[in-house]
């Protein structure tokens, strides 16, 4: 993946389609031991 200039990344659609990142899905950050990990937002 790249960072564009405008800082937003593209997930590949076989990552998207394992994970279930469907559009406007809410998505976080966290900060891994060996770099970022992105993770879907529970909405409990």
């Amino acid at each position: 993946m790249k960072v564009t200039s405008k800082g937003q990344v593209t997930i590949p659609v076989n990552l998207r389609d394992e994970y279930g990142f469907l559009p406007h899905s809410d998505l976080i950050w966290e900060r891994g031991k060996s770099g970022l990990i992105l993770k879907k937002r529970n909405m409990d």
